[in-house]
């Protein structure tokens, strides 16, 4: 088999690399994040359709997952999520699709 030229082998793992779902993502918008009087942060903001949101007090070490609402929101849909702590602490927010081949587990509470 001949060796393929380093210009071909080139273009092929660059075409590879831009077609990969391994690649991340960039977070959402976030434009509010404000402690409440119940012990939460209200987080809100705008991710990319059909992303789910992912927030995360690192300080606290707990968290949420909520879907943006919206249909045909051009990769702005609003989001809000409530995540327990208070003025300081350090929020991760991300975004994620799920995809065909995600495996998961469902466990009812009893």
């Amino acid at each position: 088999m001949p060796a393929l030229r380093p210009w071909l082998l080139a273009s092929v793992l660059l075409v590879a690399g831009c077609t990969s779902r391994t690649l991340p993502l960039p977070p959402p918008v976030v434009d509010r994040a404000v402690p409440t009087d119940s012990g939460t942060i209200a987080v809100s903001g705008f991710a990319l359709s059909g992303a789910t949101v992912g927030v995360f007090n690192e300080d606290m070490e707990k968290g949420v997952v909520v879907v943006p609402g919206g249909m045909d929101c051009d990769n702005r849909c609003p989001f809000e999520a409530e995540v327990p702590g208070v003025a300081g602490d350090t929020l991760r927010v991300w975004q994620f699709f799920a995809t065909s081949n995600s495996t998961f587990l469902t466990v009812e509470a009893p």
